[in-house]
């Protein structure tokens, strides 16, 4: 236990700089081999802090900062990032409503894990039902707000299925074991299907107040012409509460090696007052979206 916390030790980890770092319930400390007589390892008083992980598993160190599900006492578990010395929590709104669908026993067996990509960084988190994905290269530079995601299997919302991934030099690739076989699966960004099965995406945009205006034309930045498939297609909804969403529209978002192809849907229709936008699809083809344009008026 720690010397200011009477907390049990779940976790153990080594920092960058060659600390042992010692994760309770409620406090983390941080201990440097002094090779003293007695005890070969002396506490740094001045990195301690009073909050710690939910579970073994529920941490990782990703940069030069540990990532972790847990909180502080007679606090609602969460997701913060250790700095040295301090905490910041990470999670947004709505990931802890996901959080808050879980009680602590459930939590305890939960698993977080990183990764690096392409010149970000991921951070995963496994629950019993959910895997909440963090991008901490997008925060970093745009805020926490747009940095999370849920990666889901299929098209029944189910949790995507890979887990405790392992960098293998030889294939310059990350291989991912799968929770409900035995199979194993490498992470490759040149396709939009995991086992060779369609895996369906949702996006939602923020509300918007076009009070009494027409919506004349809604567009997003793509890259088309990548795709090696014809049915690059997207459904479009509209909402005005956040949980019923009107009819579907359908609109293709590109084709094999048309380059000029660009992604707008016109006449929306008039709005009254807030609106929300949801896109969804379920293809063999990749999407590339980067920003959302709409002309109102």
């Amino acid at each position: 236990t720690a010397e200011f916390m009477p907390d049990p030790s779940l976790g153990v980890g080594k920092t960058q700089d060659n600390k042992v770092i010692v994760f309770g319930r409620y406090s983390t400390e941080y201990f440097v081999n002094a090779a003293t007589e007695n005890f070969a390892f002396q506490r740094v008083a001045t990195r301690a802090i009073k909050i710690g992980i939910v579970g073994t598993h529920a941490k990782c160190e990703a940069g030069d900062a540990w990532f972790i599900l847990g909180g502080r006492k007679e606090e609602s578990i969460s997701i913060h990032r250790l700095g040295v010395g301090s905490a910041e929590k990470i999670a947004t709104r709505e990931i802890d409503k996901i959080l808050g669908e879980y009680s602590e026993t459930e939590l305890q067996a939960s698993v977080v894990e990183s990764y690096d990509e392409d010149g970000s960084t991921f951070i995963i988190v496994h629950l019993s039902n959910h895997v909440l994905k963090f991008n901490l290269t997008l925060a970093l530079g745009g805020g926490t707000q747009h940095a999370w995601s849920i990666l889901n299997t299929g098209v029944t919302y189910s949790p995507w299925r890979g887990k405790h991934g392992v960098f293998d030099p030889r294939l310059g690739k990350w291989v991912f074991g799968d929770k409900l076989s035995g199979k194993v699966g490498i992470l490759d960004s040149t396709v939009a299907t995991q086992y060779d099965q369609i895996a369906e995406w949702v996006l939602f945009t923020p509300f918007a107040n076009f009070e009494r205006q027409s919506i004349d034309e809604f567009g997003i930045e793509t890259i088309p012409g990548f795709t090696t498939t014809d049915d690059a297609t997207v459904f479009l909804s509209m909402t005005t509460d956040g949980v019923s969403y009107g009819m579907e529209k359908t609109i293709p978002y590109g084709a094999p090696n048309i380059y000029t192809k660009r992604f707008v849907v016109r006449r929306l229709g008039y709005v009254s007052s807030w609106i929300g936008f949801k896109l969804r699809g379920a293809t063999r083809s990749r999407t590339a979206f980067a920003l959302a344009r709409v002309t109102h008026g």
